[in-house]
C-alpha cells in the first residue's frame, strides 16, 4: 500500500476495490511528489495546472508554514545551513 514519506495520512484503503486511494487529499504538501516518485507502477499524477498549484501555496497560513518548517528544522538539524 502507498504512505505518505511525510507521514501527513493522505492515504487510505479501499477494501472493495483492493487498492490504495487519496482519503484526505488536503493533508498533502503543497510541491511534495514523493509518493509519485516511489510509486513503482507510476499510478500516482497530479493536476497539472499551475495557477491551480499557486493558489493552493497562497491559501495556506503563514503560521502553519512556520510551524511545519520549525517542526522540520527541529528533529532534523542537519538541514540547517
Amino acid at each position: 500500500m502507498v504512505t505518505c514519506g511525510e507521514k501527513r495520512n493522505v492515504f487510505g484503503y479501499d477494501l472493495q476495490a483492493h487498492k490504495a486511494v487519496v482519503l484526505y487529499p488536503d493533508n498533502c504538501m503543497v510541491g511534495c511528489n514523493n509518493c509519485q516518485v516511489s510509486c513503482l507502477w507510476n499510478a500516482i499524477t497530479y493536476p497539472e495546472d499551475v495557477d491551480y498549484i499557486k493558489g493552493l501555496a497562497r491559501n495556506i497560513e503563514k503560521e502553519t508554514i512556520d510551524k511545519e518548517l520549525a517542526n522540520k528544522l527541529s528533529k532534523n538539524p542537519d538541514l540547517i545551513l
